[in-house]
């Protein structure tokens, strides 16, 4: 049997499918599971076997190719390449760590909610409500835009968020990472000019680099992106749109300045593109700045906005929106119905009615405030036992913090090192077009409970502390 058809792919992780089989492929090659010079699987014969579309195995090649773990022969194939070495262990690496087996395994991956968060009592009233008035249709095929009633909820809630919003222009979809593939694919032709953050969501690169594209990374700072720069790309380039993640940006947490906003819509306006503005997690903020949004100051209707509306109300429900420009209704609704037809029927009946009611602000302001003591706890332990040249900036919101190693040390042996401690998280690589190794790292904590907080990081504060 070949090795290839064991890759397995967690279809919970919030890691894009192509990077699992980049990397899967890639531990093979160093593995020695596949010998060099041997050709690897055809492209539609392995996305067949792992049940994924052509263009995420595409990417994954792309990235083998990048770091030389393979190469190309035009019209042949691709091949395994013949030298490959792992990130060497440093010769002043000795401490004595506990056995991983005595260790509180904890996963600092994961960008998503707690399940246990899921209000189920509400939702299974809610069903019950929707199954006794409506029988069997309650699970009929839903308009490709989605369903009336929800598109008008969710116009009335974003009017109280200070975001005008018609019901003809909103677009239900099957969660964020639809949305982006929708809109990419509504916007995109071959060879087009896409700008992003870097760093940057994994998901969105996979996305927009499957739909062809050429990609341009525009530095993130502090305050936002690298303006400056973003302007010089866009004298040279035709910028079709830019992805960005304004509030509580993963993977970094950068929140722009509204000064930085609003020179963006500004730029946008200039140089004629688009802005496809992903708000992951505005809501979740424990600071006293107030978020807005690029699409509450978009006053010339240059900003796609998308939200995964599920994070918000059902935590693991898969349901989300694109409040679109008109222009571009009509092929959205086109992509929407090629991609599913439609989002199921029950959930956007559910979720309509949900926001209906008042039960959900209170069980959104509960979720927020779990999430408020556990990014508390999460920035105390780090304060009291990272070492002081590891460093962050705390961003007030979302969920994830993002770290910066001293210079010379790679987050990629820390998050090898890590894992033998039962501890995942996240090196700064993948969140890069070329995914070299870095000196970044990601803790996400939409997952992990305040016992694992106190158990797990000063485990991973002493290994820091040797490794740094």
């Amino acid at each position: 049997m070949s090795p290839y058809s064991e890759i397995q792919i967690d279809h919970e992780s919030e890691l894009p499918y192509y990077i699992q089989i980049f990397q899967a492929i890639k531990q093979m090659i160093l593995d020695q599971d596949v010998v060099a010079h041997s050709k690897l699987p055809p492209i539609r014969k392995l996305a067949s076997i792992l049940e994924v579309n052509n263009g995420t195995i595409v990417s994954a090649y792309k990235q083998l190719e990048i770091q030389d773990m393979v190469y190309s022969k035009p019209g042949s194939g691709t091949y395994v390449a013949d030298e490959h070495t792992q990130d060497s262990e440093p010769a002043s690496y000795s401490l004595s760590l506990p056995d991983a087996n005595e260790t509180v395994a904890v996963d600092f991956t994961s960008n998503n909610p707690e399940p246990d968060l899921f209000p189920v009592d509400a939702y299974k009233h809610l069903v019950d409500m929707i199954l006794t008035k409506e029988g069997g249709y309650a699970f009929s095929i839903a308009d490709a835009q989605g369903y009336l009633p929800l598109r008008e909820s969710l116009a009335l809630w974003l009017g109280k968020r200070s975001i005008p919003a018609s019901p003809d222009h909103i677009h239900v979809t099957s969660g964020s990472q639809q949305s982006l593939d929708i809109v990419s694919k509504a916007l995109i032709r071959r060879n087009d000019v896409v700008a992003v953050e870097s760093p940057v969501y994994p998901g969105a690169l996979a996305t927009i680099s499957s739909q062809g594209a050429k990609i341009l990374e525009i530095p993130l700072k502090a305050d936002g992106l690298d303006l400056v720069q973003l302007e010089e790309r866009a004298k040279r380039n035709q910028i079709r749109f830019l992805y960005t993640m304004p509030c509580f940006q993963n993977p970094t947490g950068v929140t722009w300045t509204l000064q930085k906003k609003q020179k963006l819509l500004s730029l946008a306006k200039q140089y004629g593109f688009y802005i496809l503005e992903d708000d992951f997690l505005s809501e979740f903020s424990y600071g006293s700045k107030n978020i807005q949004t690029l699409k509450e100051l978009d006053s010339n209707n240059q900003v796609i906005y998308i939200k995964s509306i599920a994070k918000l109300l059902m935590p693991g429900m898969r349901l989300g929106f694109i409040l679109a420009p008109a222009e571009l209704s009509e092929q959205i609704r086109t992509n929407k119905y090629l991609a599913d037809l439609s989002t199921s029927g029950l959930s956007q009946r559910v979720i309509d009615l949900y926001l209906r009611t008042e039960d959900w602000e209170s069980a959104f302001k509960s979720m927020n405030a779990h999430y408020r003591s556990i990014y508390q706890l999460l920035t105390q332990k780090v304060a009291d036992h990272f070492p002081p040249e590891v460093t962050y900036i705390p961003p007030q919101g979302g969920f994830s913090l993002w770290f910066k190693l001293p210079e010379g040390t790679s987050s990629s042996l820390l998050a090898q090192r890590a894992a033998k401690l039962g501890i995942r998280l996240n090196p700064g690589n993948i969140y890069y077009m070329n995914q070299i190794p870095n000196r970044y790292f990601r803790l996400a904590f939409g997952k992990t409970s305040a016992a694992q907080i106190r158990s797990c990081i000063p485990l991973l504060g002493n290994l820091l502390k040797v490794i740094c």
